[in-house]
């Protein structure tokens, strides 16, 4: 699936149910999605995004073309699906559970998360760069929840 797709369903469905979204929330239930389709697989190519590639910037993982397609909103809730996405209503049924479970969380709780000892972010970011995650990372930060994310 096209992230910038996906990024469209998730604001959609965040319309649809008048839950306010972030940029910043976007881009951590982005990455928690990734994490919720890889939780029972070794190989990247059966997860939600597999041509997804996950930045580790400052406050988490972050996919820099759905960043800057939200970044007009800046910090503020986004009002509006970008242009840029095709619009799509077959996801997993996953995908809203891990949406609704993190919108009842403060989005800093979420960068919290997402900056877990032993996780990819953690393991990849250094200050002041935007070095792109490795996907095995990834692949093993989705072994190393103890919980499901929904």
């Amino acid at each position: 699936m096209n992230p910038l797709d996906l990024a469209g369903y998730i604001v959609k469905h965040c319309l649809n149910t008048n839950q306010e979204i972030s940029n910043l929330q976007l881009q951590k239930i982005l990455y928690f999605v990734q994490l919720q389709s890889l939780m029972n697989a070794d190989d990247f190519s059966v997860a939600i995004m597999p041509e997804a590639e996950f930045e580790a910037w400052k406050f988490g993982p972050v996919i820099k073309d759905v960043y800057y397609a939200y970044s007009i909103n800046a910090g503020l809730p986004i009002y509006k699906v970008s242009d840029g996405c095709s619009m799509i209503d077959n996801v997993p049924k996953y995908v809203d559970k891990v949406v609704d479970h993190s919108l009842t969380l403060d989005p800093w709780d979420l960068v919290k998360i997402s900056h877990r000892e032993g996780g990819a972010w953690r393991k990849t970011y250094i200050p002041g760069s935007k070095l792109t995650i490795p996907n095995d990372e990834i692949i093993a930060d989705s072994h190393s929840l103890k919980v499901s994310l929904i």
